[in-house]
């Protein structure tokens, strides 16, 4: 809650470490631009995860990512193709649907263990400016709050 001092050990691997003069594109490119053309070929879906101290600069790291997803996908599929997207917040145990105005949802999995939100809006977008401009509206509406490191740190984790 950022109020009280929690102090946890955890070991973690990491697939990359990347230090602060590394550019954007270079991130992009060495942990998700192969996941987005695997998804875009017909896997199921894909996951990259940022994690680092508050004020790292994960949320925008994550909103490059996303410009470049967009631009990938379409860039991949071709405007012909059916592209939708839902967009979720995911804040302590709870789930958020950030398209249909933060409504609560459930996460449920599938057969396969896949996991998906439900109920939960899925709209579709014809080019990779949509697709941006509905994320960006989405991560907008993400939980935020005030630390000791600035004012407005993004208090939950978004899946797109």
């Amino acid at each position: 809650d950022m109020r009280h001092m929690f102090i946890n050990h955890t070991d973690f691997v990491f697939d990359e470490v990347f230090g602060e003069l590394v550019g954007n594109d270079d991130v992009y490119a060495a942990t998700a631009r192969d996941l987005v053309l695997s998804v875009a070929q017909g896997a199921s879906s894909g996951t990259v995860m940022c994690y680092g101290q508050t004020g790292s600069g994960k949320t925008f790291t994550m909103s490059s990512m996303y410009e470049r997803v967009a631009s990938d996908v379409f860039d991949y599929v071709g405007a012909s193709a059916s592209v939708s997207v839902c967009f979720v917040e995911l804040l302590g145990d709870s789930c958020f649907d950030m398209l249909n105005a933060g409504a609560p949802c459930n996460l449920a999995t599938g057969a396969d263990g896949s996991v998906h939100p439900f109920p939960c809006v899925e709209v579709a977008v014809s080019n990779a400016d949509e697709l941006k401009s509905l994320v960006d509206m989405a991560a907008r509406l993400r939980a935020t709050a005030a630390t000791g490191v600035h004012d407005g740190s993004s208090r939950s984790h978004a899946c797109c």
